[in-house]
């Protein structure tokens, strides 16, 4: 098995060498050299190793700007039918390549000049008096002319691809973990704060109920304190005399003792 694959493998590779060895030529039948086949086909279009092949038989010359479309050589020295039926006249640069330029475009149609526009005096038109033409789309031709090497490149990107796609089970489950932690540990964390708040909040109201239970007592109407007062004593040890409450603003006199009036027994009488 082994030993067909190897032989496989040699096989293709001499096609592509011996594809990549044919010669290409220009409408007049000049060889076109610096040019390469645009697929492995015996006849076939050919671009410049500069330019991009495309599949409608065209080229996309990239080198510089302008970038623009254009029609390059054929495997086919007589320029068959497999070889771009477009701008390959004798007034087309039959001994070189040709530039395809955009004439007019809609939303239904796009045609194309063969080199380039000029103006007819009232109107724009293709400088060979031809009638404007279309092409058929096309798609890039990879691993041809300037792509030689991007099949290589492509194949790395697929395969490099295709891993990255693929998730196990274990990388599932970790990543549940992690949004399970990132959004549980935030929550937690408001609860114990919302909590916290609640306590204190209930300890400051219960201080505040018993407080104002205190001044309700103590201002109760009608309730009558023990009052002590302490007097004054002065060095001989009596005590000293203040007016009681309310008759500060008056004066105490002394009696005289001359006018004292003394005292007199009343006569007595029998009861009749």
């Amino acid at each position: 098995m082994l030993l067909q694959r190897s032989f496989l493998a040699i096989a293709l590779a001499c096609t592509a060498a011996a594809a990549s060895e044919r010669t290409c030529y220009y409408p007049n039948g000049q060889e076109a050299s610096g040019n390469v086949p645009c697929t492995d086909s015996l006849y076939t279009s050919c671009c410049g190793e500069s330019a991009i092949c495309l599949s409608n038989g065209y080229c996309m010359d990239v080198e510089s700007q302008p970038y623009t479309m254009s029609r390059g050589a054929c495997t086919d020295s007589s320029w068959g039918a497999d070889c771009p039926s477009q701008c390959a006249g004798s007034s087309d640069y039959p001994d070189t390549g040709c530039a395809i330029v955009l004439y007019k475009a809609n939303s239904t149609q796009i045609d194309y000049c063969c080199n380039a526009i000029i103006s007819d005096g009232t109107d724009a038109a293709c400088s060979n008096g031809q009638t404007p033409f279309t092409i058929p789309d096309g798609k890039v031709v990879i691993g041809r002319a300037l792509l030689s090497n991007s099949s290589t490149t492509s194949k790395v990107n697929a395969t490099c691809a295709s891993p990255t796609a693929t998730v196990s089970p274990s990388s599932n489950n970790k990543r549940d973990v992690a949004i399970g932690a990132g959004v549980g540990v935030p929550l937690g964390v408001l609860l114990l704060t919302a909590l916290g708040w609640a306590l204190f909040e209930r300890k400051r109201r219960y201080a505040v109920i018993n407080s104002a239970a205190a001044v309700g007592a103590a201002a109760v109407p009608g309730a009558s304190y023990p009052v002590q007062m302490q007097q004054p004593v002065y060095g001989n040890g009596q005590m000293a005399d203040y007016p009681a409450p309310g008759m500060e603003g008056l004066r105490t006199q002394e009696l005289d003792g001359a006018k004292h009036v003394q005292p007199q027994e009343l006569e007595g009488r029998a009861p009749s």
